[in-house]
C-alpha cells in the first residue's frame, strides 16, 4: 500500500509500532515514495525469478519427453538395422540357391537348355559363367577332400 506523503508515513509507524508488522502479517506491505521504487523493483526481480524457475521446470519437461523420443528414435533404428541384416540374409540365401553350389538353378537350367528346351529368353552370359565356375570350384575341393 502506497503512502504518498513520507512524513504522514513515518508519524503512523511512530504512533503505532506494529502497524509495519500487522500489516505484513496481513500480506500487506506499506511503502513511501522513498521505498517506493526499491520495493517495485524487488517485487519485478521475484516476479523474473518466478518465471524463469517456471522456465527452467518447462523445459527439464522438454528435454525428458526429447530424451524419450530419442530412445524410441535409437530402438527403431536398430530394428531397421536388424531387418536390412535379415533381408541380406535371406538374399544371400537365395542367390546362393539360383546361382552358386551344386545343382544350383543357373546351372540346371542351362543344363535343360542344352538338352534343347525351347525358351523365348536367354539367361545372362555372364552368370551361366559364374555358375558353371562355382560348380568347378565345388568339385575341385570335393576332390581334394577326397
Amino acid at each position: 500500500m502506497f503512502v504518498p506523503i513520507e512524513p504522514a508515513f513515518l508519524v503512523a509507524a511512530q504512533t503505532k509500532d506494529t502497524l509495519i508488522t500487522d500489516a505484513h502479517k496481513k500480506n500487506i506491505m506499506l511503502v513511501g515514495p522513498t521505498t517506493l521504487l526499491l520495493t517495485l523493483k524487488t517485487i519485478e526481480a521475484l516476479w523474473r525469478n518466478e518465471q524463469q524457475n517456471h522456465n527452467a521446470q518447462l523445459i527439464a519437461q522438454k528435454a525428458g519427453g526429447l530424451y524419450d523420443q530419442l530412445v524410441l528414435f535409437v530402438e527403431a533404428l536398430e530394428d531397421v538395422g536388424d531387418k536390412l541384416n535379415k533381408a541380406q540374409s535371406a538374399y544371400d540365401t537365395a542367390h546362393k540357391r539360383l546361382s552358386s553350389g551344386r545343382g544350383n538353378l543357373v546351372k540346371r537350367s542351362g543344363e535343360l537348355k542344352e538338352l534343347g528346351v525351347k525358351a523365348k529368353k536367354d539367361l545372362p552370359e555372364q552368370m551361366l559363367l559364374e555358375s558353371q565356375n562355382e560348380d568347378d570350384n565345388t568339385d575341385k575341393v570335393q576332390h581334394e577332400l577326397n
